[in-house]
């Protein structure tokens, strides 16, 4: 993922579903979520896990869809605890960039 980063054309779609407590993005993972876009769905989860510890909640769901580029938006997150479930809509625009056509996601 490294090589792409900061480079427009790549989109990352990062899912992970059912995931033990301990299993939560960390060390250069972590990283590259926060530097590529995640917010305060990832920063929220790393919190309670941190508060409550990990054998407390037993499972998680999070998923974070964002553009390679560091210079825009935000990417659009969800986080759930794994007694929850939800489903990440999205919507892209096409924008027509000399002779190629972009997609550029949606953010309400």
């Amino acid at each position: 993922m490294t090589q792409y980063i900061d480079d427009p054309r790549y989109f990352l779609f990062f899912n992970s579903s059912k995931q033990i407590t301990g299993n939560i993005p960390q060390g250069e993972l972590y990283s590259k979520l926060h530097q590529i876009g995640s917010g305060k769905q990832l920063k929220k989860l790393e919190q309670t896990i941190g508060q409550l510890g990990t054998g407390y909640l037993g499972w998680f769901n999070y998923s974070l869809a964002a553009t390679l580029d560091t210079s825009d938006r935000p990417g659009i997150e969800k986080m759930a605890y794994a007694t929850q479930f939800f489903i990440v809509n999205m919507e892209f625009m096409s924008i027509k960039v000399g002779d190629s056509n972009i997609y550029v996601p949606i953010q309400e």
